[in-house]
């Protein structure tokens, strides 16, 4: 053998080494729990998808409103009805949560090899050789519900009383607090009043309001405020007229109900998965399994397995082909991901359905990376590929 053969096997036999020394790392397959201490190595798991499905519902108390019954006589408003509660659903969100699979953990041995990974905050795979930076942890925000103060109905049902044309309503001191000043009476002043007439009043304060609100957006209203001041004036007469209107037209309070359902596994060979998300009746809102006369609300989950269907597909295949075997596949050492499948989810309600599309991760194959250098980077929220390259 030659000098120069020698040479050249000896070039060709450093390559190969740097070569098997980056690409040293290990994928395998393990059942041990995620929280479980492995020295030397790092643990991730393929996402499993569970759908949350957000119910918003508007509750309306006519109880709390003592002129329920004259408000269609005197403001011209149907109500659904004049005594008890009311519930209906207003709006619906569905969004897709990836959490870790117990079923699918991989442990990553670096065997030498200065591979580095990055995981998200639950473990799943989120980058290969690339760093993402990580964003800061959300704040949580207050749920506040939409709902206007009860306010105290007894003031209301005094204050408002014995107002005619003869009576200015409006005091021009207060003006720019744009509060009202109505005659103040006492309970016993006022006992003799009748619940109409005190209604009557109630209503003819309305109308005053709304005559104001139109001066100002018309710009017929006179002072010598500023458009600032002018702008809160306004906003604190629709409080007032929202703090009336609560007298004819029920108390309405939003509030919100969080339900989760996980996708089953079953659904590739079926395609269609429907449950029993929860029961809802008008005069109760949301309840469980034991109120038989409440309407049913079922959650459907639908897909067409098109990832599935061909990765089952390129496995039959001759290995000819598609170079793939099960022997292979086991001794594999590649990092595994897995891809999505596009999944119409339904809210279905006796009065309307609603509909979304959420990805989700364990209805679409396993797939594997090539066992070599190379740079990827994974949707934090569905799990899937994103970017891919050999170093």
């Amino acid at each position: 053998m030659t000098k120069r053969k020698i040479y050249l096997w000896i070039a060709l036999w450093c390559v190969a080494a740097v070569v098997s020394s980056c690409s040293s790392y290990s994928v395998y397959s393990t059942k041990i729990a995620a929280d479980k201490n492995m020295s030397g190595g790092v643990l991730y798991a393929l996402p499993k998808t569970v759908v949350r499905v957000d119910v918003m519902v508007e509750k309306t108390d006519y109880d709390a409103s003592p002129y329920a019954q004259y408000a269609e006589e005197m403001l011209g408003i149907v109500l659904d009805d004049d005594e008890g509660a009311m519930h209906k659903i207003t709006n619906v969100a569905i969004t897709a949560i990836n959490k870790p699979d117990p079923e699918a953990y991989y442990y990553i041995e670096p065997n030498g090899s200065d591979i580095s990974v990055q995981l998200t905050r639950n473990g799943l795979l989120q980058s290969i050789n690339s760093y993402i930076e990580q964003p800061s942890e959300p704040t949580q925000p207050i749920n506040k519900t939409d709902k206007v103060s009860k306010i105290n109905l007894t003031d209301l049902l005094y204050e408002p009383v014995h107002l005619n044309d003869e009576d200015d309503d409006y005091d021009e001191e207060d003006e720019g607090d744009s509060t009202m000043a109505e005659p103040k009476r006492t309970a016993s002043e006022s006992s003799s009043v009748s619940l109409h007439d005190r209604a009557k009043a109630a209503a003819k304060i309305i109308m005053d309001i709304r005559t104001k609100k139109r001066e100002i957006l018309y710009g017929e209203y006179e002072s010598e405020y500023d458009s600032k001041t002018i702008s809160e004036i306004y906003r604190r007469l629709e409080e007032q007229e929202q703090k009336y209107m609560q007298l004819f037209v029920g108390v309405k309070t939003t509030y919100k109900e969080v339900f989760y359902v996980e996708p089953d596994l079953s659904q590739v060979i079926v395609d269609d998965q429907t449950v029993e998300l929860f029961r809802f009746a008008d005069d109760k809102g949301v309840v469980d399994s034991t109120v038989v006369d409440a309407d049913i609300i079922y959650c459907n989950l639908r897909c067409e397995n098109e990832m599935y269907v061909v990765n089952k597909f390129l496995k039959q295949k001759p290995k000819t082909y598609f170079k793939y075997s099960s022997k292979r596949r086991h001794a594999s050492k590649g990092f595994r991901y897995r891809v999505p499948e596009l999944v119409t989810v339904s809210l279905i309600t006796p009065h309307f359905t609603y509909q979304h599309e959420v990805k989700v991760a364990q209805y679409g194959p396993v797939m594997e990376l090539p066992h070599t250098d190379l740079e990827a980077v994974f949707d934090e929220n569905t799990g899937e590929l994103i970017y891919f390259n050999t170093l």
